[in-house]
Formats: C-alpha cells, sequence, structure tokens
C-alpha cells in the first residue's frame, strides 16, 4: 500500500527528462503515486502553454528533448504540470 511521492523538479536535471515525465503521469495516473511541482517543472508548464520564458537553467535542454515527442503529449504533460 505505500505510494512513491515526487517532489518537484522532475525536469531540467537528467539527461532524459521525457522519460522521467511519461514515468511520473503514469504512476500518478494508476494512483501509486503523488506528484507536486517544482519551480522547473512549473516553468516548462508556462513554455507549453504558449507563455513566454527565459529558455535557461536546463529548460533549454528540457524544451529540446520535447521538440521529439508528439504535440498529444506536450498537451497532456501541460495539463497534468498545471
Amino acid at each position: 500500500n505505500r505510494k512513491a511521492v515526487f517532489v518537484g523538479d522532475l525536469t531540467d536535471r537528467g539527461p532524459d527528462s521525457p522519460s522521467v515525465l511519461k514515468l511520473v503521469m503514469s504512476m500518478v495516473q494508476a494512483g501509486t503515486a503523488y506528484c507536486v511541482c517544482g519551480n522547473h517543472d512549473s516553468k516548462l508548464q508556462k513554455h507549453l502553454s504558449g507563455k513566454k520564458v527565459q529558455l535557461k537553467h536546463g529548460l533549454e535542454t528540457t524544451v529540446e528533448q520535447l521538440e521529439k515527442e508528439t504535440d498529444e503529449f506536450k498537451q497532456k504533460l501541460e495539463k497534468f504540470l498545471y
């Protein structure tokens, strides 16, 4: 009956942010985890929703990685992070 708890900054820190995001999103959806967005995640959400943000401190790498993902995934991700 244990649940994982993710406490922010899922992005901008490792070599494969999209895979981390997919894992966490699936665990939350399955009810096996909770997730609290960190400041890096919030900044990514703003970028995905069309707001202008500075692409620095790792966000530029995450955005580049997400360019290879589908629009459908990016839309789901924006809603998840919101």
